[in-house]
């Protein structure tokens, strides 16, 4: 009896880790308002969550995954992962290719063990100021 319960929690707990509660992902906080980076970045999203609540979301593969550092107020959840605004409007969803504007970030990854947030061993990031759409409709701004 016990262990049919245990199985029914971990379950329902697992149900609500990946499909409805949010996952943190690595952000940056935007001071002064507006600012922009202006190099471009392609490629297909890719993402995992930890068991920790963080999300890693890159694009690139293997040890050329770039981590993607997305402005204050962004979450990732869901199945297929996705990444939403404050306001819950999706940026992205793993699997997709997407294109961004912004600029790599040198704060010294090459030189600390501290990871980025959700992101266990990688050590390139993005910090992301623009996303790009596919239709000609222009820069989605944060």
């Amino acid at each position: 009896m016990f262990s049919a319960i245990l199985v029914v929690v971990l379950v329902v707990g697992a149900f609500l880790l990946l499909h409805v509660l949010p996952f943190r992902v690595a952000t940056y906080s935007t001071n002064p308002p507006g600012i922009g980076l202006l190099a471009r970045l392609d490629g297909v999203l890719g993402g995992e969550p930890s068991i920790d609540g963080t999300a890693c979301l890159w694009v690139g593969s293997g040890k050329d995954r770039i981590a993607l550092i997305w402005p204050q107020g962004y979450i990732a959840r869901g199945i297929p992962r996705r990444i939403v605004d404050e306001k819950g409007r999706a940026a992205g969803t793993v699997g997709h290719r997407m294109a961004v504007g912004g600029g790599r970030f040198w704060g010294g990854l090459e030189r600390t063990t501290k990871p980025i947030v959700g992101c266990w061993g990688v050590r390139q990031a993005w910090l992301l100021s623009t996303i790009l759409p596919t239709s000609p409709t222009g820069p989605y701004q944060f």
